[in-house]
């Protein structure tokens, strides 16, 4: 049963890509001792929270370079993906698309699985925090949409719904609002993804059909007689057209 050759459509990569590229540009604004505002852009990074936490402890006493290494924003993989059958489609169907000289590459219907995504924002001034928060919650109600193409071979898009399941705060470290402190906001997500699996290339088509049939009337009705039929039919829309022939 699971006998095909290797495969791999990169469904992991792409739904990295996809939910890192949500956080990309956000940035904050400070006011600085003169009153002149500046705006900070927020780094973002695919690393393990823990990493973070770590270098903080290692030297919590560098100001300097403290205060230019934050606010920060990471994001991991929360755990393994599950599966979710409330979200399962019809297993018999199939997306096609015509390569020519009667082949094609065919596909069926990919298996639901959600994803958990969590998101970190350090920053050592409670405001910071605040203003990278507030330009993310008002976009998930709890969900939000990205259209992304999973199949490129086959130019299948769909819908990645990302939705927003808690959102935490944390100080790691004592101190007041004015003094330097790492604050950690935990954003938990939830990628509702799509697994294909291996692609069926070069299939023969079959667009072409001859039939014989018989019409049998009612009891007491007109004679039967032999049809010969002929169908034509495209296997990627999956139109048909029929022609009696001979009669």
């Amino acid at each position: 049963m699971l006998s095909w050759p290797p495969f791999y459509h990169g469904h992991f990569k792409r739904y990295i890509t996809v939910f890192g590229t949500l956080f990309n540009d956000i940035s904050i604004v400070r006011k600085g001792q003169n009153g002149k505002e500046k705006t900070v852009k927020v780094p973002l990074s695919f690393v393990q929270r823990d990493k973070v936490l770590e270098r903080f402890r290692q030297n919590p006493t560098l100001k300097e370079a403290w205060n230019n290494s934050f606010p920060r924003m990471t994001f991991e993989l929360g755990g393994s993906p599950v599966y979710n059958g409330q979200r399962k489609e019809n297993s018999v169907n199939y997306q096609m698309k015509n390569l020519g000289n009667g082949k094609a590459s065919m596909q069926f219907t990919p298996a639901p699985y959600d994803i958990n995504m969590v998101l970190s924002v350090f920053s050592n001034y409670f405001e910071d925090g605040l203003q990278v928060v507030e330009q993310i919650l008002p976009f998930f109600q709890p969900e939000y949409t990205v259209r992304a193409k999973e199949i490129p071979e086959l130019d299948i898009d769909r819908d990645i719904h990302i939705v927003l399941n808690s959102v935490t705060m944390n100080d790691n470290v004592e101190g007041s609002f004015e003094e330097g402190r790492l604050i950690e906001w935990s954003l938990d997500f939830t990628v509702k993804g799509f697994f294909f699996g291996p692609l069926q290339t070069d299939k023969n088509l079959i667009t072409r059909v001859d039939a014989n049939t018989i019409f049998k009337w009612p009891k007491d009705g007109p004679e039967d007689f032999d049809v010969k039929v002929h169908l034509e039919g495209n296997p990627v829309t999956r139109e048909i057209t029929s022609q009696i022939i001979e009669k």
